[in-house]
């Protein structure tokens, strides 16, 4: 038998507090996040074959530099795309990635990911 390979992504809202969006507390926030997740999902950090924690720390810090950003999730949420429900059983935590929306490629990744910040953002008001 060969192992099957899937590929996960987490995504976080982090307030808009400079503390936040240093490399330091990016990088905490990476490792609480993997320590979370193997709570649900034991043995996942001894199976990670690839992993670029750095690159997506500068892509999250490139990102929030750009003041009119391409992906903006609206109030409402539609697309002409085939989409599955990102909501699992548990209460905070959602599912994000291509895998969502199958048609829609890369910009599926970003787009489901700030679609499921934005709901955790309307549950806390």
């Amino acid at each position: 038998l060969t192992a099957a390979r899937t590929s996960l992504t987490a995504t976080v809202y982090l307030p808009d507090i400079e503390d936040n969006w240093t490399r330091d507390a990016l990088l905490r926030e990476s490792n609480s996040i993997l320590d979370r997740l193997e709570g649900l999902l034991p043995f996942l950090k001894d199976n990670i074959e690839l992993s670029d924690i750095d690159k997506s720390i500068d892509i999250s810090l490139d990102y929030r530099k750009i003041l009119t950003p391409k992906y903006k999730v609206r109030n409402a949420f539609f697309t002409s795309f085939a989409t599955k429900t990102n909501k699992t059983r548990f209460n905070n935590i959602f599912l994000t990635g291509s895998s969502l929306m199958t048609d829609a490629g890369f910009e599926a990744e970003i787009i489901s990911g700030k679609y499921s910040a934005l709901q955790i953002i309307n549950k806390r008001k």
